[in-house]
């Protein structure tokens, strides 16, 4: 059954949302008025993490309806906004958002659909028309005034584990021999173009922008970046 299917058959009551039980979860299929094009779903995304979505504990990425999910928690976490998310550069099938719904009062995660009309929300609150509005309001952006250097901080497990896993790269960064060969591996996992650009960017003596290229074009950190272009490239 495709995504649209749940919708053909007629509700008397709205025929525009259908609900399911999911374990715990009640998982709401909405059925908007406007398609969502992949900018679109980052702009709204980036809204409802600024405004709504507090607590968030993932940000996952998939191909096709129904696969598996990529998680890009730690790309958010590391950029504080979905915007700047370099993995959403390029289109993916759906985005999904998870957290806290301020409005709702409930853990909530959001789905959109690429090139679709169907937002999905899964959460604890069971009530079709309460979601109904919900849905509507994600869209008209009716949450407020987004501000992007306010938005809402990752959960405290998220914090915990972030804090973590920076312990164990500066442990792993400061084995120098070890992490200089890491580098070099990942330098040629980098496509043609991506090194060709990389490297007339230092050949112009354009440091800063071969750090930021190296970190856009490959979703690799920012120091892991600014390590391999100072520290390997123009040190070869």
């Amino acid at each position: 059954m495709g995504l649209f299917d749940v919708f053909k058959k007629k509700n008397k009551v709205d025929d525009t949302i259908k609900h399911f039980k999911c374990g715990p979860w009640e998982q709401y299929d909405v059925l908007m008025n406007t398609s969502f094009s992949w900018q679109m779903i980052v702009d709204l995304a980036n809204y409802m993490a600024s405004t709504d979505i507090g607590n968030i504990d993932q940000v996952t990425l998939s191909e096709l309806d129904g696969g598996e999910d990529k998680d890009q928690t730690y790309e958010f976490a590391f950029h504080g906004t979905v915007r700047q998310m370099p993995s959403l550069k390029n289109e993916h099938a759906a985005l999904g958002l998870a957290g806290v719904s301020k409005t709702l009062n409930s853990q909530t995660k959001i789905v959109w659909f690429n090139q679709t009309r169907v937002i999905r929300i899964f959460t604890k609150v069971d009530d079709q028309n309460a979601i109904r509005i919900y849905a509507d309001n994600i869209l008209k952006k009716n949450f407020g005034a987004a501000d992007e250097k306010k938005q809402c901080a990752p959960s405290p497990q998220l914090q915990a584990a972030m804090k973590k896993q920076n312990e164990e790269f500066e442990a792993f960064r400061a084995d120098t021999d070890k992490y200089y060969e890491h580098l070099r591996n990942e330098w040629d996992k980098f496509s043609d173009d991506d090194k060709k650009a990389i490297e007339d960017l230092i050949a112009d003596g354009n440091t800063k922008e071969a750090i930021k290229q190296c970190h856009l074009r490959t979703r690799m950190g920012l120091m892991p970046a600014k390590d391999l272009v100072t520290k390997v490239l123009m040190d070869e």
